[in-house]
């Protein structure tokens, strides 16, 4: 929260900014399938997983903080702009992080924020509009 709170009182209106995230599997925070041991090994690389959430509630995460996502990019939008172009659609990626470009909420004359309209991509919710990636 002290992150979004940060770039929220020191942006203006419409300022966009990336961020990564990682999944919430249950109770866990990670990487699909990926054993305590590479927990462990990230926390002495001093890359501990400290926060995640579904990428299905990030706008409402995001709208809680003044906030609307404008892309969401997981593993098959790396996967379809990046690898598939260069003949690499069969090198595995690692499931469970992603990187957001959100944009600091225009407000109304009531202090609230205006909705957020979202659309599905192959990686879960983002923004019709989308600006951050080619």
């Amino acid at each position: 929260d002290g992150l979004f709170a940060f770039v929220r009182e020191h942006s203006g209106c419409g300022s966009k900014f990336a961020f990564t995230f990682m999944n919430r599997w249950g109770k866990r925070i990670g990487f699909a399938n990926s054993s305590p041991l590479a927990d462990f090994w990230l926390r002495t690389r001093g890359e501990p997983l400290r926060w995640g959430t579904n990428p299905d509630q990030l706008p409402t995460f995001l709208a809680e903080r003044g906030f609307v996502s404008r892309e969401l990019a997981g593993p098959q939008t790396f996967r379809q702009r990046y690898l598939e172009p260069c003949g690499l659609s069969h090198v595995p990626l690692a499931q469970g992080e992603y990187v957001c470009l959100a944009q600091r909420r225009r407000f109304t004359d009531r202090g609230k924020a205006s909705p957020a309209v979202v659309g599905e991509s192959g990686d879960g919710l983002r923004l019709r509009q989308p600006g951050f990636w080619p």
